[in-house]
């Protein structure tokens, strides 16, 4: 009886530090999955007013000068495996080099490695003036996509058509637009 006992009670202390871990393992998965959700949906969000500018620098140590009424917004502890901002408005942005930088509105996406370019975002508009590198611009409503070098400027129109200007001077006035669609 005595052996039965003892054995019974070894099996219970098994039964029981089993449990545990099981616990402790839940436990600790669970934390990591509420950790790992907070780092990927946190999100920092930069806004100007009327009359306003604004610089702010990324995570990456890329500069963003936001024009009146722009705002962007990013996840700042997940921006080393994606770097992408969401943006409304007007900025300048001079890109670090380093993995994909994407920038996305309502209208359009533009994806650069290391450049200087200007956007323009705001009702059915979006123009990117490429000051240096390469750009490729999107349309979010069509399939088309157009890669713009330094001096080049693309414009989607409010009819969803993506245009090219060649060698574009940000000081001249009625600059010849090329349809592309």
């Amino acid at each position: 009886e005595r052996l039965s006992e003892e054995s019974g009670l070894q099996a219970e202390k098994k039964m029981r530090s089993i449990s545990w871990f099981k616990l402790a393992a839940a436990a600790v998965l669970f934390l990591l999955v509420g950790i790992t959700l907070f780092l990927k949906f946190y999100t920092t969000t930069i806004q100007t007013e009327k009359g306003k500018h604004l610089s702010h620098f990324l995570p990456d140590g890329s500069a963003v000068q936001l024009n009146a009424v722009s705002s962007i917004s990013y996840h700042p502890y997940w921006w080393r495996f994606e770097r992408k901002v969401l943006f409304e408005g007007e900025a300048f942005f001079e890109i670090e080099k380093g993995k994909d930088f994407l920038v996305t509105s309502e209208n359009g996406e533009t994806k650069v490695l290391g450049t200087s370019f200007n956007i323009f975002a705001r009702n059915n508009d979006y123009n990117v003036y490429c000051e240096t590198g390469t750009v490729k611009v999107s349309s979010t409503t069509t399939d088309v996509e157009l890669i713009i070098k330094q001096g080049q400027r693309a414009i989607l129109d409010n009819n969803k058509k993506l245009g090219k200007i060649e060698n574009f001077n940000a000081g001249s006035e009625n600059p010849i637009l090329y349809d592309l669609t």
